[in-house]
């Protein structure tokens, strides 16, 4: 059975902002990138748990999972899954500080709740 998907605002920045750094690079390149991260959710609706298991210290992001893009693998999809709804929390270069990335996340989600 398909879950819904919910992109919290800072994927939704995240997306943007590679989007837009692809297309700057070739909009070829941009189209199958979104191609790609659609698929990605498609397969998280109907496979919640196919990411791997991460571990960070703040209980709002028990549970985090992430996925690798495929034919992005650098760029990663960090998400929580739920029983009726997936949430994708970061779509984000695997080079960059996860670590911090996720403490300030923590932080935003507890604010927003």
């Amino acid at each position: 059975m398909s879950v819904p998907i919910t992109i919290r605002p800072q994927a939704e920045a995240d997306i943007v902002g590679i989007v837009d750094g692809l297309k700057a690079e070739s909009p070829k390149l941009a189209q199958a990138f979104v191609r790609q991260l659609q698929h990605s959710f498609t397969l998280l609706s109907d496979f919640p748990l196919m990411g791997a298991l991460r571990s960070y210290q703040h209980p709002r992001l028990h549970g985090l999972r992430m996925v690798p893009l495929k034919q992005f693998e650098r760029y990663v999809l960090f998400y929580l899954p739920h029983p009726h709804e997936i949430q994708v929390i970061r779509v984000l270069h695997g080079a960059r500080d996860l670590p911090s990335l996720f403490a300030e996340d923590a932080q935003r989600i507890e604010g927003e709740n």
